[in-house]
């Protein structure tokens, strides 16, 4: 017989794959070359792996001076793609892996503030359609892979280590965030480095570290 605690927690698991399953139906999430980042970054990505392609345009040219110098995310596809998974099934799979690693992180965020597990359940169910991010042009749940997917995915990984007293492996993973889009990292870095500070002065150095 399994104790409660296990079957609570199975059935947690469920649920966050239902709304995983949910949110592609709601904001699909494995569109490609749409209008946006990807038309920009998808031509530079297929000449990193086959650089005979595109010789001597001026758009990858430009591309590669003005964007793809501030973070790691195309080198981290294009060493992936090389493998010889297809592009598509790779975005896919990025997708699906970001997007249920920031509902398991939302989950736990939820439940450090509720102390409620189906109260944290139930706010998952807010994000659903995906919040619109403030002053900027897109939500946290894009329609198409980006730079921003796997940064919103680790950044919210990062908070809940921070808020669970992880400091360390917290700081790895915005690091993980920051070489993908250093912009999407700065707001969790924000309350990491705010978080931080505040257990320093409560607890001193060995207290902010444990």
């Amino acid at each position: 017989m399994w104790s409660q605690t296990r079957k609570e927690n199975l059935l947690i698991a469920m649920f966050v794959l239902i709304v995983l399953a949910a949110s592609f139906l709601i904001t699909p999430g494995y569109q490609t070359l749409v209008a946006g980042d990807q038309t920009g970054y998808i031509p530079p990505l297929l000449q990193r792996v086959h650089p005979e392609l595109f010789p001597n345009d001026f758009g990858i040219a430009l591309f590669q001076s003005t964007l793809s110098r501030r973070f790691f995310f195309l080198d981290v596809l294009a060493l992936l793609l090389k493998t010889g998974i297809d592009m598509y099934q790779l975005f896919f799979i990025l997708m699906l892996v970001s997007r249920a690693l920031q509902f398991i992180s939302l989950y736990y965020i939820a439940n450090y503030f509720t102390q409620n597990k189906l109260l944290s359940i139930a706010v998952l169910l807010a994000f659903l359609p995906g919040i619109h991010v403030f002053g900027a042009g897109f939500g946290i749940f894009e329609t198409a892979l980006s730079y921003r997917t796997v940064a919103f995915a680790l950044g919210f990984s990062g908070l809940a280590l921070t808020l669970y007293k992880r400091p360390l492996p917290a700081f790895a993973v915005l690091c993980g965030s920051a070489l993908m889009h250093p912009l999407s990292a700065l707001g969790f870095f924000a309350f990491y480095y705010g978080k931080i500070a505040m257990r320093f002065f409560r607890e001193g150095v060995r207290g902010m570290l444990s």
